[in-house]
């Protein structure tokens, strides 16, 4: 017994899916029939076919059921997508200018949509619903017992936690599917296992490689730096420095959900050991992409899940992702607008991925042209390895009011600690500490005298640190960010979520998970002067 999860084919762009009654875009309808052509080469057997009742599902089942000779199903909408309410079929315009930041990724769990539409929580609990009966139905011999459906993105992705085990979240895709890729699920004993994941090998390049924007995923920095560890791990002392670039790499940025990974190399040509390593990892090299001197080019997955671009350290490639990234993580008005282009540009040419990429290159030129003049900062982090240990500078902003401190957590784990981050060659302490707190925050500070100089050692990450800390107190131009029973939201390094929350000094000792824990004390005893502390976990 097999249960096969379909996604339905694309429905366009520039607009919100969920009960949206848009049906295939020819791009759309191509897919459909090439999905359809696959299971009758291959001779599928497919005993019940099943769809939402949604126009892209139902069109899609149609390719399927003509070609396999099985009657056209009837629609099922209880695994329609989740209902989006008001939002159903809106301009992605429409909907940032009545509802800013309302994205499926932002509601609470137990939030519905505005207009009677449902709650992730909802959504959750009516696509379990509908897989249990599906199960008991395929188990007791009603339907099957090989059942095809043809359903959505986020119903996929319900199941794939449900037969998985996994903790299910709308902050990301733990189970993502392409258009019409295939899940599938096997009865073994007493319970049903994924056998087939993501499969859309019925797809040419011209069809799986469309141009499909999602909304910004906050997982993403999380599977970058992970990804980041490997591949230096593999290339070893070859590399300089990797970096998480492109559209994944700034903060509400829709994006093809494809990770750019730039890689700063002595030399570009790489020995046949770290070839054999990439390869390793799941890489394909591709050479020099797209006539480019200088970058060689690697991509992983199927459909693709990570870009590499091998580019001289320092030189001017490197310096143009960074010059880009940068000033869009510390101008939000600019990113806004490069967000905009990037869905208007999908939407016209979502089958014509060369005119999309060549039509942001005027808006990506002029960035670069204002970053050049800006001066922005493209100095490397003081983060090196020493041997077995490894040093960094780091800055961090001592913010007081009224009795209370400003402390930062990241979702990266459950520590806390003073909002800053890492130095950069040539730039001074002050000058590194309004830059963190514009990348972080988005704020200007007045940065005033030094209070700590910080010698830290400690283990984290599989790694032993050598840090040295340099803190200053500080204060923000707008008496806005004062507000005592806020919590504030920011990024660090422009990716990993960061929340700000004010936490009364008396009671510091409370703060579970703050570190260095040498600054329980130190925060007492604030303002005293420049002070030089130690703090040593691995004594």
């Amino acid at each position: 017994m097999e249960i096969h999860l379909v996604r339905h084919g694309h429905d366009g762009d520039g607009f919100r899916g969920g009960w949206s009654p848009a049906g295939l875009s020819p791009q759309g309808r191509a897919q459909a029939n090439a999905l359809a052509a696959r299971l009758r080469s291959e001779g599928w057997q497919i005993d019940t076919l099943l769809t939402s009742d949604l126009p892209r599902a139902v069109q899609t089942a149609a390719a399927v059921a003509d070609a396999l000779g099985l009657p056209l199903p009837t629609p099922a909408p209880q695994w329609r997508e989740t209902n989006n309410g008001l939002l159903a079929g809106m301009a992605n315009v429409d909907v940032e200018a009545r509802w800013p930041g309302l994205y499926w990724r932002t509601l609470a769990m137990d939030e519905p949509y505005p207009g009677g539409g449902e709650s992730p929580n909802a959504f959750f609990l009516r696509i379990k619903a509908a897989w249990e009966q599906l199960c008991a139905d395929v188990d007791a011999g009603r339907i099957g017992p090989q059942v095809a459906v043809v359903t959505h993105a986020g119903a996929i992705d319900v199941v794939g936690a449900l037969v998985t085990g996994g903790a299910y979240s709308n902050r990301g895709r733990g189970f993502p599917a392409g258009y019409t890729t295939i899940y599938s699920f096997e009865r073994q004993g007493d319970r049903w296992a994924m056998v087939r994941q993501n499969d859309h090998t019925h797809l040419d390049d011209a069809l799986r490689d469309q141009v499909e924007l999602v909304d910004y995923d906050p997982r993403w920095p999380v599977a970058c730096e992970d990804e980041r560890r490997r591949i230096a791990a593999a290339l070893g002392v070859a590399i300089e420095t990797v970096e998480h670039v492109g559209s994944t790499a700034i903060p509400s940025m829709p994006a093809k959900p494809v990770l750019d990974i730039m890689v700063g190399v002595e030399h570009r040509e790489l020995t046949a050991e770290q070839l054999t390593a990439m390869a390793k990892l799941g890489y394909e090299a591709r050479g020099e992409r797209s006539g480019v001197e200088g970058r060689l080019f690697f991509r992983k997955g199927n459909p693709r899940t990570h870009h590499v671009h091998m580019v001289p350290h320092g030189g001017e490639l490197w310096q143009n992702y960074l010059r880009f990234r940068d000033f869009l993580r510390t101008h939000p008005a600019d990113a806004a607008r490069y967000a905009a282009l990037k869905r208007d540009l999908a939407s016209a040419f979502a089958h014509e991925r060369p005119r999309y990429t060549e039509s942001k290159a005027p808006f990506i030129a002029e960035i670069l042209e204002r970053a050049r003049a800006a001066g922005a900062a493209l100095q490397p982090d003081i983060d090196v390895r020493l041997g077995s240990t490894q040093f960094a500078v780091r800055v961090g902003a001592i913010f007081l009011h009224e009795g209370h401190v400003l402390l930062h957590q990241s979702d990266a784990d459950v520590l806390w600690c003073l909002p800053g981050g890492r130095a950069r060659a040539m730039e001074s302490s002050a000058e590194a500490v309004r830059r963190e707190m514009a990348e972080e925050l988005s704020a200007d500070v007045e940065v005033g005298p030094m209070q700590w100089v910080l010698e830290n050692f400690f283990a984290y990450g599989g790694r032993t640190w050598h840090e040295l800390g340099l803190y200053h107190l500080c204060s923000f131009t707008d008496r806005a960010w004062y507000d005592l029973t806020r919590t504030y939201v920011g990024s660090e390094n422009g990716t990993l979520k960061l929340t700000f929350r004010w936490h009364p000094i008396a009671r510091v000792d409370e703060v579970r998970g703050l570190v260095p824990k040498a600054l329980y004390q130190a925060l007492k005893a604030l303002p005293q002067g420049l002070t030089h502390i130690t703090n040593n976990d691995l004594a």
